[in-house]
């Protein structure tokens, strides 16, 4: 994954994405109109604080953004344009894909509610989530560029001492030698890349300011979002999507609609509408893989595709029985769009998480590089452009650093959106930044317990004691150090067959190709790993799934007895499925 491909920071990638449809394509058939006296947008904003924290800058990028931004996707949010951002994001990073089907989700939802009053007010919701996301990463890194542009001024300023030393030198003998003329081209080249970093860092201050609606005096204070540590050995991907069922708006739609689809259904239709995801989540979510990688990649981007499809079927078709039948298909693939997006977004997290400590690695082994340049007494030239380089890759290691964690809380915390865990409405956002910050930081501590419950029951036991629970400063600290029982990887708690009635399964089936060739290798190396399957012989099934063809590995016995060698092989990370 790519952090920060291009100079385009978080904040305005998450407002430029929304209203990317404004490129291209006008929706003529559906544009609700907003009336007037419900506009939230701000004309004069509200000055600043002494510091502005990650709460207020949430508070602040909603409130004097969210009508601009509900406009551009409500008036452009059309089949051309989704269809141009899909094409353009193909061959793009795993975070593109998350957007994607971000995007896809609100376009298929937006036209299958035929509400125009829930129209409008899901529109409020995922904008304002997304300035919110925006605003998360902008103030880390407009934070970080704070910080380090004093400490690039003040690495110039000192090099820029020695330059203008030697130019007196120059002045004085009529020239240089040779190694003092190189050791000043050395340090105008550092101090143009010092320079360069600036102006990028200068950016992101200035993107900052605009998405907040800053004045030119503002100051930011840092604030972690406490769920960032420890996240991955709390929660799975399972969480989140059970969660979903019961919280996300599009869901229950989709049961108002009268399709009832529970956590086992949602999962089986993946699994069958997208067979890859099979291999994907039997492999265990493996993120150090690159080969998952861009297979989840393309499940993503092809699901959003299929979503938006049948989002344009349904609003074709003129017979109303018909019609029906092809929303009732929408809607089936937006809950798994829904199911792939979260599982999409853990995986950026899971990422962030790799990243930043490899990241951290090289940042130790450069300070201790420097502190060993800085103990050498009386350095020459070549030591002192050694050191000098040296803290400006460190610069920019941190730099990343910054871009990494800028990167993983933008996407945990739209793992909670995902999840259906979102404060914003246009009630809330009509009151004052200093109520919607205290707000936010409410509702965001309450998401965290309700996640925990997800996994240990401790919102229930607290619910139930005396309210002062949560009054104290660390009480969600403490309520994290508490010991909990551990929690079973999605493999041991749902992947593995138990029960006669699996046992009886005559089929087992080792795999699913594209391509036919692939099945005689993948055999002869389950026979070496599994000599238990040396006494089956194999068979091939082709069928087709969405128009494609399809080959699938099995073995069969009249009399099953499978689940035992099955389990072995899901517990080696494989492929099996008993049916």
């Amino acid at each position: 994954m790519k952090i920060l491909k291009n100079k385009l920071s978080f904040a305005l990638q998450a407002l430029i994405f929304l209203a990317a449809c404004t490129s291209s394509g006008t929706n003529t058939d559906k544009q609700p109109a907003i009336a007037k006296e419900e506009i939230i947008f701000t004309a004069n904003p509200e000055p600043m604080g002494k510091k502005t924290d990650v709460y207020d800058s949430m508070a602040r990028a909603v409130k004097y953004n969210v009508d601009q931004n509900v406009r551009n996707i409500r008036d452009k949010l059309s089949s051309t344009s989704v269809k141009n951002i899909l094409e353009s994001s193909k061959e793009s990073s795993l975070y593109d894909a998350a957007k994607v089907l971000d995007f896809s989700i609100i376009y298929a939802a937006f036209h299958l509610f035929n509400n125009t009053q829930a129209e409008i007010d899901y529109l409020y919701e995922k904008a304002s989530e997304n300035l919110a996301l925006g605003a998360i990463s902008a103030h880390k890194n407009a934070l970080f560029a704070d910080k380090k542009i004093k400490e690039i001024e003040r690495l110039e300023a000192k090099e820029m001492r020695q330059v203008a030393e030697l130019d007196k030198k120059q002045e004085r003998r009529g020239g240089l030698s040779d190694e003092e003329s190189l050791y000043k081209k050395e340090i105008e080249a550092a101090l143009y890349r010092l320079n360069n970093l600036k102006t990028e860092l200068s950016g992101l201050q200035q993107e900052y300011a605009l998405l907040v609606k800053a004045d030119n005096n503002f100051a930011l204070e840092g604030r972690k979002f406490y769920e960032l540590e420890g996240f991955l050995k709390k929660y799975n991907i399972e969480n989140f999507q059970r969660l979903a069922l019961k919280k996300r708006f599009e869901n229950k739609f989709v049961s108002d609609m009268g399709y009832s689809y529970n956590y086992n259904d949602v999962r089986n239709m993946v699994l069958d509408e997208y067979p890859e995801t099979e291999r994907l989540t039997i492999n265990g979510y493996d993120i150090h893989n690159p080969l998952y990688l861009e297979n989840l990649r393309k499940v993503s981007i092809k699901a959003a595709e299929d979503l938006t499809s049948a989002v344009d079927a349904y609003m074709a078709e003129k017979n109303a029985e018909k019609k029906n039948i092809l929303r009732k298909d929408a809607a089936a693939l937006l809950n798994m769009a829904v199911f792939l997006q979260i599982e999409t977004n853990f995986d950026i997290v899971a990422q962030a998480d790799f990243y930043y400590s490899e990241n951290l690695k090289e940042i130790a082994s450069l300070k201790k590089e420097i502190a060993e340049l800085n103990k050498i007494y009386r350095m020459n030239n070549q030591n002192k452009i050694k050191l000098l380089n040296k803290k400006i890759e460190l610069l920019n290691f941190e730099y990343k650093m910054s871009n990494i964690m800028a990167e993983r809380a933008f996407s945990l915390r739209a793992l909670y959106f995902n999840a259906g865990l979102s404060p914003f409405n246009r009630a809330f956002l009509n009151s004052n930044v200093k109520n919607i910050s205290q707000g936010l930081k409410a509702a965001f501590n309450h998401d965290m317990v309700e996640m925990l419950a997800q996994v240990s029951g401790i919102y229930e036991k607290t619910e139930n004691k005396d309210k002062g629970w949560a009054k104290g400063d660390n009480w969600l600290e403490n309520l994290l150090e508490k010991p909990k029982k551990s929690i079973k990887s999605d493999l041991d708690s749902g992947y593995l067959y138990k029960g006669a009635a699996f046992d009886k399964k005559k089929i087992m089936q080792l795999g699913s190709y594209k391509e036919r060739k692939n099945i005689e290798n993948e055999w002869a190396m389950l026979q070496e790993l599994f000599p238990e399957l040396k006494q089956y012989s194999p068979r091939i099934e082709k069928t087709r799934v969405r128009g494609e063809p399809y080959y699938r590995l099995v073995i069969q016995s009249a009399n099953g007895g499978f689940m035992d060698l099955c389990n072995k092989i899901r517990n080696n990370r494989m492929d099996c499925l008993l049916r």
